[in-house]
């Protein structure tokens, strides 16, 4: 057995495409960490859908509200916003890694 903290890894993302990583692997990616209050940066991601778990806390993404047991999934190139209204804790699963999958959207 070897036991990890989460704080160690970069953002939470424990497995997939990079150092560190549990398992390090091109295949999927999974990330745990808990979100403070804050506004979310608008973004989106051009390849394979993303999948949120939400183990408690309150959350508004996309104009919903997400709370303890909620689970949304996001798909390609759709815009994710919205606000962190309570400490959050999450588990993000995708079924690629790609660490350059990520564009930020800037308002003009």
């Amino acid at each position: 057995m070897k036991k990890f903290k989460s704080k160690d890894f970069i953002r939470g993302w424990i497995i997939g495409d990079f150092t560190p990583s549990i398992i390090k692997t091109k295949n999927f990616e999974v990330c745990y960490r808990t979100e403070v209050p804050s506004k979310i940066q608008p973004h989106y991601h051009k390849k394979g859908e993303e999948i949120t778990i939400v183990l408690r806390g309150e959350s508004i993404i996309n104009n919903e509200s997400m709370i303890s047991g909620d689970i949304f999934v996001l798909y390609p190139n759709e815009i994710v916003q919205g606000e962190i209204i309570k400490e959050t804790e999450i588990i993000v699963i995708r079924p690629y890694s790609n660490t350059e999958d990520k564009y930020e959207c800037i308002s003009k």
